[in-house]
């Protein structure tokens, strides 16, 4: 048990040390890598003692039940006349020694191995966190992961060397701790001085550009208008049968006259990081948004850690901070607009003199001063009840009154998802947890939040006529990644006929409820608009096995995910749009890059993405010039006087999406 609870710390340490790694742009000191490497040990060191624990009663069973059955049947096959020997244990010296060998040796196979899988672990995340980490800690990262690999073949040669020679223990422990010694000295001078380096360059202040490249900022074209309807999780699965049977006659309206495309999303693909990518066209890396959550008031640890990961599996850790919380050991807290490093694309257009309107749009809270106006993310709005939820202030007195509140969900609510209340009003639904969630979701927070989306957006848009509306929908989200399995039932176990009847026509129902809202916005285009639908993502089911795990023992209770960056949506009409064009090769980080275009202004050479022009009419739009940034002044900003810690129904409803640990 000891032996485990060891093992277990160091793969504590390797991981709580990694963790530290990747988010250190963030760190200007090695304390708190060395804290973090003793509370991960600390918590695998537990961890370790109880899976031994684990391995051990199963080998006890395997040993008990070898010798009630084989053993006593080879004693039976044996027996003759004369009497059984009784079986015998070796008590020699010898023979205990070889037994302590072996069990050392195991030990030290052990020790190497949990390095080895740590290192290729580390290795292995390069690739994915590639626009999430700067380059100076990829190399930190890949250093780290290479040197575990080394210790570990070290272990794994000592231990060959040493069965083969008659040397004492004692002298193979001191070479072992020497080594972990020296390799502890040389990766701990490397972190010091890449943390060093990146926390410098984290600090630098931009050089202004040349005043070429502000002369070049004059707005080339100032009539354009762009309405961008966000409607997340959108996929062309579902869309593509709805629109041959007619049932999304907005949307189609859209097609016909403008272009259309996939999107590239990128990893990890959630909605709060993308969504940022889009609205910047930066990465991560440089962006600093890179998960729904950061984690604040570890003791002894000043810093907040923005939580990067690529994998629902890796790193562990992720999984283990809820747990953390409840133990009081440190605190979820949410993003907010601070968080966010480089300007987004309605403060350089407020800069420029255009006009903005944002809604619902993640980590906008505390809303911006933008020449125009902000509403904040729902989740924002229900977590601060007082105090700037909007911009300007005023906004909040016109919309305090028509904010949803949660309410009992009625037959008549979900009529229009489930048709056949229609012929069976009486008709008791099943209310099971799984079926609580998905109404819950599809009513309280999903239809009631993107109709008040819906209307507020038109209100303000036909009082202000902002030259940019981003209005944000995440209904068709959560819905889908409750009542995936219902419409395609044949991917999972166990969708029973009663459910398919029941839940089927949720998710097409949800999509013609956000084609009607879409038509509202369609009714306020002129002849200078341009408008963007897109997704930041599409969806896939998770294996039928993992939701069987999850419908049944462990939660969250989703059938469809979006883990592996499947492709969103994209259509474009009005101004300049070639009608019944196609767009290719677009990602997520074009949008931006896009948008400048559209109002006359030039791109930025430190953006990642390009201008999705070949479906426009470039006599219209000009060509497209650059700048080298737009980071050559501070963007006006208001920052909260308090964290807001992530409250219980946040918490339960980011879980229940499967978004963060059960």
């Amino acid at each position: 048990l000891l032996y485990g609870g060891i093992v277990g710390a160091i793969f504590g340490v390797l991981k709580g040390v990694g963790f530290a790694l990747v988010n250190a742009t963030f760190i200007d000191h090695l304390r708190t890598i060395f804290l973090l490497g003793i509370y991960f040990g600390a918590g695998f060191f537990f961890l370790g003692i109880l899976l031994t624990f684990g391995i051990v009663i199963l080998v006890w069973l395997g040993l008990l039940l070898e010798r009630m059955f084989f053993h006593r049947r080879k004693m039976v096959n044996k027996n003759t006349e004369s009497e059984i020997e009784p079986l015998r244990i070796s008590t020699s010296s010898s023979e205990n020694k070889f037994n302590m060998t072996s069990l050392s040796r195991l030990w030290y196979v052990l020790l190497a191995g949990v390095i080895l899988v740590s290192g290729i672990t580390y290795l292995g995340l390069l690739p994915e966190f590639k626009l999430l980490i700067p380059k100076s800690t990829l190399q930190l990262l890949f250093i780290f992961g290479l040197i575990q690999i080394m210790t570990a073949g070290f272990i794994f040669i000592l231990i060959i060397i040493k069965s083969h020679s008659n040397h004492g223990r004692n002298f193979k422990s001191i070479i072992v701790l020497i080594a972990i010694l020296l390799i502890t000295i040389i990766f701990g001078t490397i972190i010091q001085n890449r943390v060093a380096i990146a926390w410098q360059k984290q600090q630098q202040v931009i050089n202004p550009v040349e005043t070429a490249g502000v002369t070049a900022l004059v707005p080339q074209n100032v009539k354009t208008k762009v309405i961008l309807f966000a409607w997340d999780g959108a996929c062309w699965e579902i869309i593509t049968p709805l629109l041959q049977q007619g049932k999304l006659p907005n949307l189609q309206r859209l097609i016909t006259q403008g272009a259309t495309g996939r999107i590239k999303s990128m990893r990890p693909t959630k909605s709060p990081v993308i969504w940022t990518v889009i609205v910047t066209g930066k990465p991560p890396a440089q962006n600093g948004v890179f998960e729904f959550v950061r984690i604040a008031n570890i003791p002894g640890i000043p810093e907040e850690f923005p939580i990067t990961t690529t994998s629902e599996l890796t790193p562990i850790e992720f999984r283990l901070f809820p747990v953390a919380e409840k133990l009081g050991l440190c605190s979820m807290v949410q993003n907010q607009q601070t968080d966010r490093q480089v300007k987004a694309i309605w403060n350089i257009l407020s800069e420029q003199k255009k006009t903005v309107g944002i809604i619902n749009f993640w980590n906008t809270y505390p809303p911006e001063p933008v020449n125009g106006f902000m509403i904040p993310h729902f989740l924002d709005i229900h977590a601060h009840h007082q105090g700037q939820i909007t911009y300007p202030p005023s906004l909040y007195a016109a919309i305090s009154a028509s904010i949803p509140q949660e309410l009992p969900i009625t037959h008549k609510q979900l009529l229009r998802y489930i048709p056949i209340l229609k012929n069976k009003p009486a008709l008791v639904l099943p209310q099971g947890k799984e079926e609580q969630e998905l109404y819950q979701f599809l009513v309280n927070l999903g239809e009631r939040w993107d109709t008040f989306v819906a209307r507020i957006g038109k209100q303000l848009f036909q009082q202000l006529h902002p030259d940019l509306l981003c209005i944000y929908f995440e209904g068709g989200d959560m819905v889908s990644h409750k009542a995936w399995k219902y419409y395609y039932p044949e991917q999972f176990w166990g969708v029973s006929a009663k459910e398919v009847a029941l839940f089927r026509e949720i998710l097409p129902n949800y999509y013609i409820f956000l084609d009607q809202q879409l038509g509202e916005f369609l009714n306020l285009m002129d002849e200078n608009t341009v408008f963007i639908v897109m997704s930041d993502h599409g969806f896939h089911a998770i294996p039928a096995w993992k939701e069987f795990l999850y419908s049944r023992i462990t939660g969250p209770y989703i059938s469809a995910d979006h883990y592996l960056a499947p492709d969103g949506i994209i259509v474009v009409a009005g101004k300049g749009v070639k009608p019944n064009s196609q767009i290719t090769s677009a990602s997520v980080f074009d949008i931006t890059p896009t948008l400048l275009w559209l109002f006359g202004l030039p791109t930025a050479e430190d953006m990642t993405g390009t201008v999705i022009n070949s479906v426009f009419d470039e006599h219209i739009y000009g060509s497209i010039r650059k700048i080298p940034t737009y980071e050559f002044t501070k963007r006006n900003t208001i920052t909260s006087t308090t964290r807001q810690v992530l409250t219980p129904e946040m918490v339960e409803q980011l879980k229940s999406l499967g978004y963060i640990g059960k």
